[in-house]
């Protein structure tokens, strides 16, 4: 069973992808990947990417690492087209540092914003800012 789901928020444009308890990066990234890219790629128009970390626990390698995964790669899912604007939640002090230093060029200017609630993060998203 996966550790994590990825689903179209109907009537808007928000994919949400959850990690679930138990969910590790080394293990469960690439095909959590596979999943928001597949789902991604199907949307007619650019959608919020909002990633519901609050469930998950990472240290500092497990943390670069994904960076690496998800704004480095061949094809990485940050700066997919389809993605108007990657949004994390997460009360971790340092998954949000992670966020804040994708902002440079070595990770391709990535634009995001941090919630520490879903509530919040949606709230945003549905605004239209």
């Amino acid at each position: 069973m996966a550790n994590f789901t990825v689903e179209k928020l109907s009537g808007e444009p928000i994919v949400l992808f959850t990690a679930l308890e138990g969910y590790r990066i080394s293990a469960d990234l690439p095909a959590s990947i596979e999943a928001a890219v597949a789902m991604i790629d199907r949307q007619p128009q650019p959608v919020y990417y909002i990633q519901n970390l609050v469930q998950m626990a990472a240290d500092m390698n497990e943390i670069a690492q994904a960076a690496n995964m998800l704004a480095r790669n061949e094809s990485p899912l940050y700066h997919h087209p389809n993605i108007g604007l990657v949004i994390v939640v997460t009360g971790d002090p340092t998954i949000k540092m992670a966020f804040q230093g994708m902002h440079s060029q070595m990770y391709g200017n990535l634009e995001s914003k941090s919630f520490d609630t879903l509530d919040a993060a949606l709230e945003f998203a549905r605004s239209g800012r």
